[in-house]
């Protein structure tokens, strides 16, 4: 993926999502038939309703960085960082038919999705104000972060030469704010791999978001 030239549009989110397979505190890899590949970055998700009012903001930056890039181009077939959760979901459970409800907390969501291969800034809201994680409170704060947790993102959009794929635009995480509230999703407070592993029987560690096509669409950006 290519990154182009054209300087990069900022969004910050104004109502809590839900945070879903998080890796804020260690990178991973994109998984790619069970095996890491590709260089390792940070990683957030949220989950957000049909009606978030952040969707129509987003999609219009969105629309604003592609037409930036490639003035006059249709943006039907490009790349995005919003995702069809209920597709998502239908995609999964085809390939793990043991266990047909575990992804339905997708389902009738939308997922943005943004990452970044640097360490992204965090921050917990704590009895009332704000406190950002540093070393000395990083143990603390670490559990806050969890899959479930409610929670809201700033990125940088940059659209990006997709080579062997599409082209599009990404969404570069840059901060995430935790607001105490939301429900654990899968049992214990664990990592992310752990916690999706545990959700609704025995899960297998893999991320079905990645590599899904849920996020090329042919409708420009629905939702």
């Amino acid at each position: 993926m290519t990154d182009t030239k054209t300087e990069p549009v900022l969004f910050t989110m104004t109502v809590p999502g839900i945070l879903v397979f998080p890796a804020l505190f260690e990178p991973k890899a994109f998984m790619r038939n069970g095996k890491p590949t590709g260089e390792q970055k940070y990683v957030a998700k949220f989950l957000l309703e049909p009606n978030d009012p952040d969707i129509g903001v987003l999609k219009g930056l969105l629309k604003q960085v592609a037409a930036a890039r490639w003035p006059g181009r249709q943006l039907t077939g490009l790349s995005w960082p919003l995702s069809d959760g209920t597709k998502i979901a239908d995609d999964a459970q085809a390939k793990d038919k043991d266990h047909k409800d575990r992804y339905d907390f997708m389902r009738g969501k939308v997922m943005l999705t943004g990452r970044s291969k640097y360490p992204a800034s965090l921050a917990a809201i704590v009895g009332g104000r704000i406190v950002d994680v540093v070393d000395a409170n990083r143990a603390t704060l670490k559990d806050k972060f969890f899959f479930g947790a409610e929670a809201m993102g700033s990125f940088n959009l940059v659209a990006f030469e997709g080579g062997n794929g599409p082209d599009g635009v990404t969404a570069y995480l840059n901060s995430v704010l935790v607001n105490g509230k939301g429900t654990q999703i899968g049992g214990q407070r664990k990592s992310a791999s752990e916690t999706f592993r545990g959700y609704a029987g025995a899960m297998s560690g893999t991320d079905p978001t990645e590599g899904s096509t849920a996020g090329t669409l042919d409708d420009e950006i629905p939702f």
